[in-house]
């Protein structure tokens, strides 16, 4: 089986490419493939041959969609819709991510694959749209995954940040207020392997177990990691007026019983990639 991955650059896109080395992939970055361009799509399946596409091309900065919606449409949207057009006409398998982003959070309980998806914001609806036009293509052969909060233990902002802040005097504040779940890009992958080789189709919602926020994620770093910081949080409303979902929570348990496996809470998850890297 060979695989074209698009995004290549993407922490999603590279962690792939790291576990997938054994096998045939090609992995593509925006300037080499533009999904929004269906021509160059074109191009390079009937160059590569690929059995199976996985996207990991997306708008996910908020900022910008909400200052360029038509940029996210673009790219969330009709880039989809251009690899959902391909695969269908060359027998291709569609691997997409979505994202938490398309529920509003109003909800106390997390959300499970069939709940309504109402998006606050212009990043949230562009994914949303993209997520119809594979849900809508009945003959498409595909996976699609909805994520919360990646991070990659060696590369994350968040974590970084409190490590180079170690031994400063004053706290650092960390929003409360919104929840969702931290999850390993890491382990990410692994569930979106083990589906590949058990060749599931359809929808799940791919996460750790539990949620947090910001605050609760920052003081397991600091625990973790022994960093001499002072952590404390802080309310807040939307930061730069984008509207965000309070209540991000997904609800794991189908993937977890189609693949037979128990998913980690998400500081447990965080220890373990903590200590992995810190190695």
């Amino acid at each position: 089986m060979k695989i074209l991955i698009t995004g290549k650059d993407s922490k999603i896109a590279q962690e792939l490419l790291r576990r997938l080395k054994k096998n045939k992939v090609v992995a593509y970055n925006k300037a080499e493939l533009d999904i929004t361009d269906i021509a160059q799509i074109k191009e390079v399946v009937i160059k590569e041959k690929p059995s199976m596409i996985i996207n990991c091309a997306s708008l996910n900065d908020l900022k910008q969609a909400e200052s360029n919606p038509e940029k996210a449409y673009a790219v969330n949207q009709y880039g989809v819709k251009n690899l959902v057009n391909i695969s269908l006409d060359y027998d291709i398998k569609l691997i997409h991510f979505s994202t938490n982003y398309i529920f509003t959070g109003n909800q106390t309980e997390p959300y499970v694959e069939t709940d309504r998806a109402d998006p606050l914001n212009i990043y949230g609806k562009s994914k949303l749209k993209g997520e119809n036009e594979i849900l809508n293509s009945p003959d498409l052969k595909y996976l699609l995954y909805r994520t919360s909060w990646i991070y990659a233990a060696n590369d994350d902002f968040l974590i970084s940040e409190l490590k180079l802040n170690s031994g400063q005097s004053q706290a650092s504040y960390y929003p409360a207020s919104a929840l969702a779940t931290p999850t390993s890009v890491s382990l990410l992958i692994e569930l979106v392997i083990r589906s590949i080789k058990k060749n599931l189709t359809g929808i799940y919602n791919v996460s750790c177990s539990g949620f947090a926020s910001q605050y609760d994620f920052a003081k397991e770093v600091v625990k973790i990691c022994g960093i001499n910081i002072k952590i404390k949080a802080k309310t807040t409303t939307d930061s730069d007026n984008i509207l965000t979902p309070r209540f991000a929570v997904l609800d794991n348990s189908k993937i977890s019983k189609d693949l037979t496996i128990n998913i980690p809470e998400w500081d447990e998850e965080l220890k373990h990639q903590l200590e992995k890297h810190d190695n």
